[in-house]
């Protein structure tokens, strides 16, 4: 069998930068950003972390095969028009029933298709740089291949709980982390797509092992979703990481 290509040095490094997040700031945010918007600001807070700073200068070709998408510039300028909203971005907490309004990121600018200057605010660098426990602690890698918001909110909310293996959750609070509104309105596509497909991705593509059941109302309706979590086997990393060198790695 063929055992797939090896990313490169440079590649590998960006990959297995460390998100810290206070446990907080992920359990008590409801917050919705575009996909694209969410990930790459993971990814700023993976850099500007392990750098130590709040400017970044980022290489869109190797933010693009860090995450596995095509050097292709349609997915350059993708990025780029994604990059550019983040500055009126807010990410709203409820901590101690007091809402806070954080803003991400101060700056961005273009330099070229490949060249992006990104300036982290004054405000959330606090919240990355200084994270008192209880706090999550994973490499981006866990997230770079997730296709959805959903799975990657989804993850770090598992995370937050993995010492406990387990969380239980009223699947109206859910919906409102989540902010799916009218998108995802009947069970059935909630369940599908903001449960069972992120549920899918996260047990091949990261570290974690999850599974759910639920339990109803008086009424028959759902009321309640049980999280168990679990962390992977030395083997099932092996796995996961043979997947993404087979799958992704291939294509550079």
């Amino acid at each position: 069998m063929n055992p797939g290509h090896h990313a490169s040095e440079s590649i590998r490094r960006i990959r297995n930068q460390v998100i810290i997040k206070s446990n907080d700031l992920i359990q008590a945010s409801d917050y919705r950003l575009p996909f694209q918007q969410y990930k790459f600001a993971k990814y700023c807070i993976a850099m500007l972390t392990q750098a130590g700073q709040r400017r970044l200068e980022i290489d869109t070709r190797e933010y693009c095969q860090a995450i596995g998408l095509s050097l292709q510039t349609v997915n350059y300028r993708s990025i780029q028009q994604a990059t550019l909203q983040l500055p009126e971005i807010r990410i709203v907490s409820h901590v101690d029933g007091m809402e806070k309004r954080s803003k991400i990121i101060d700056t961005v600018a273009i330099h070229d298709h490949h060249r992006i200057d990104v300036q982290l605010s004054e405000e959330f660098s606090s919240q990355i740089f200084f994270v008192p426990p209880p706090y999550t602690r994973y490499r981006f890698i866990n997230i770079a291949f997730l296709s959805s918001y959903y799975s990657i909110r989804l993850y770090e909310m598992c995370k937050s709980w993995q010492v406990r293996k387990r969380f239980s959750i009223r699947l109206e609070d859910l919906r409102a982390k989540f902010m799916s509104g009218e998108q995802l309105a009947t069970w059935q596509h909630f369940k599908a797509r903001a449960l069972l497909k992120p549920i899918d991705e996260i047990n091949l593509l990261t570290d974690l092992v999850v599974s759910i059941d639920y339990s109803r109302g008086r009424s028959r309706r759902m009321e309640v979703i049980h999280f168990h979590i679990r962390s992977k086997t030395p083997e099932q990393r092996r796995q996961v990481k043979s997947h993404i060198q087979r799958h992704i790695d291939d294509r550079y």
